[in-house]
């Protein structure tokens, strides 16, 4: 069978462009309500409203036995990475924020599913490094780009 359009087609696309198809999916995220992927315990983390507490940082893996880890950071009032809501006696599962994420997550956890919250460990250390620049080569310049690059290697947003 043929057939032939006496008017063209108008309205369409050509199809979505990668960027397209990556905006869709992660507005489509949403709408599972619930968490399938580690990654997806990490963006519900960060998602968990402001007046519960701040994540500031979140890394999730799965275990052996199934079970879900998820550990967490917050920033000081300088800036600076934490662990949440230290209060010195109290057992980290009564950590408020901490509390208040794992009743925010319940919501979108599938049946059967563990999810461990704890602080994550904060590693501090210094980065020591010598250069060797060229004879035509302004040495405090060069030395300034170097630890510009590095500071912005290992900025926190990273």
């Amino acid at each position: 069978m043929a057939v032939n359009n006496v008017e063209a087609a108008i309205g369409g696309g050509s199809g979505e462009t990668v960027e397209e198809i990556r905006q869709n999916t992660l507005a489509y995220f949403g709408a599972q309500d619930r968490c399938v992927t580690v990654n997806d315990y990490i963006v519900r983390a960060y998602s968990m409203p402001s007046k519960y507490g701040v994540i500031a940082k979140a890394f999730a893996k799965q275990t052996e036995a199934g079970e879900v880890g998820l550990y967490v950071l917050s920033f000081d009032r300088d800036g600076y990475l934490t662990t949440i809501n230290i209060n010195p006696g109290q057992p980290e599962d009564d950590h408020t924020c901490i509390k208040n994420l794992r009743i925010y997550l319940s919501k979108f956890i599938p049946i059967g599913t563990t999810v461990n919250i704890e602080n994550a460990h904060i590693a501090n250390f210094t980065v020591n490094f010598k250069i060797k620049t060229k004879k035509n080569y302004n040495k405090n310049a060069v030395l300034l780009k170097c630890i510009d690059g590095i500071k912005k290697h290992f900025e926190i947003d990273r």
